[in-house]
This record gives C-alpha cells, sequence and structure tokens, in this order.
C-alpha cells in the first residue's frame, strides 16, 4: 500500500548532531507519559541500529534495543521517544531481525 509517504531505511543509524537537539518533554512525558528523559532518547539515538526517514527526510525515527526516539530534522527536535515495552510489532521485528545479523 503506497499511503504517499517515502521511507528511507538507514543501516547504520543516519548520523546526526545530538548536541543540537531539544527535547518536547510536554508530548513525550505529560501527554503520552513515556517516561523517557532527554539523556536517555539521545542515548537511543547513539546505540540505534538503524533509523527509518520518513516524509521526504522531515522525520528520522531512531531504533536502538533500548528505545526510540523519533526527531524532526527540521526543527531538531525529538518529538518523542520511548522504551521497548512500548514497541509495536512492526519494531519487534526490526529488531529481531538486527539481532540476528548484525554478527554475521
Amino acid at each position: 500500500m503506497n499511503n504517499g509517504v517515502r521511507v528511507s531505511i538507514h543501516v547504520p543509524a543516519k548520523e546526526i548532531d545530538t548536541s543540537i537537539l531539544d527535547f518536547d518533554d510536554e508530548h513525550i512525558n505529560k501527554l503520552r507519559n513515556h517516561k523517557v528523559t532527554k539523556q536517555e532518547s539521545i542515548e537511543f539515538i547513539k546505540n540505534s541500529k538503524v533509523s527509518i526517514g520518513k516524509w521526504n527526510g522531515k522525520f528520522e525515527n531512531y531504533y536502538a534495543y533500548e528505545g526510540a526516539t523519533y526527531v524532526d530534522m527540521e526543527t531538531n527536535l525529538i518529538r518523542t521517544a520511548y522504551k521497548p515495552v512500548e514497541f509495536d510489532e512492526k519494531i519487534l521485528k526490526i529488531m529481531e531481525v538486527l539481532r540476528k545479523y548484525e554478527n554475521g
């Protein structure tokens, strides 16, 4: 199904300067109750095995075994971040494939 969203998969994850990122605590913790700190979300980026660019590069979603962080690349804003207990089936499948092939 093509819903008009362009997706780019990056293995290894797309590089980003984490020192310039802001953190949307209002959305991440107050509205969504993900209980993730800015430092944790940055560690997820640094440890990410894969990232997925969406909407022609406007957003980059970083996935690490420890959690996921979604970045608005135009505003340098960490828009959301969450821990593995919140991974959906698609993310769990991605992580399963990465584990299977990372040492081979």
